[in-house]
């Protein structure tokens, strides 16, 4: 468990943060501390013990379990409702991320056809035969794939859209910047 300091990957002795509002602390027999969530109230589960005779062939009712689980789902936990079950969305409720995929799909396409576009560039870009990319410095090559990312969603979604443009100028502007500095 992360530290909630959040500099820590596990909860050292005296981190002054181990008395974080939310989070429940046990102290281990070492010193160390780990820190656990407080999990919001829930109702208690449904009792599904059955008393009645159950048949040998079908010893445990199991559709008749999971369908009285996934009601007390439905009632009392909405956003897990369907979850783990194979065929439904885990989250039953339209969420902030949802907009805003919505958002970006509507502006830059559809993000499969991007990432087959932008990794066709960055392939050519990265293992061309001519292609000196491992030289690069490490700014370099990120810049030339965010350029391959912005230029995908050019090809794909909105054209006119100027912050892809912005965004490619201002990664150039970045290394160019840097350059100038060593050079100077």
């Amino acid at each position: 468990m992360k530290c909630p300091c959040g500099h820590h990957a596990a909860c050292v002795p005296g981190c002054a943060l181990m008395d974080y509002p939310g989070y429940t602390v046990e102290v281990e027999d070492d010193g160390w501390r780990t820190a656990y969530p407080e999990m919001p109230y829930s109702p208690e589960l449904p009792d599904v013990t059955r008393t009645e005779w159950v048949s040998p062939v079908d010893p445990a009712p199991v559709t008749e379990l999971v369908d009285e689980i996934d009601e007390w789902y439905a009632a009392n936990d909405p956003l897990m409702a369907g979850a783990g079950d194979g065929n439904s969305p885990p989250w039953t409720e339209k969420t902030l991320l949802d907009d805003i995929l919505e958002q970006r799909g509507s502006r830059y396409g559809r993000f499969r056809d991007n990432a087959e576009i932008s990794q066709a560039l960055k392939v050519t870009i990265h293992e061309h035969p001519q292609s000196n990319f491992a030289m690069l410095a490490a700014d370099q090559q990120e810049a030339l794939d965010q350029f391959a990312c912005k230029i995908s969603r050019l090809l794909v979604g909105d054209p006119d859209y100027v912050d892809n443009w912005d965004d490619i100028a201002g990664y150039a502007k970045l290394v160019a910047e840097r350059l100038r500095e060593e050079q100077a």
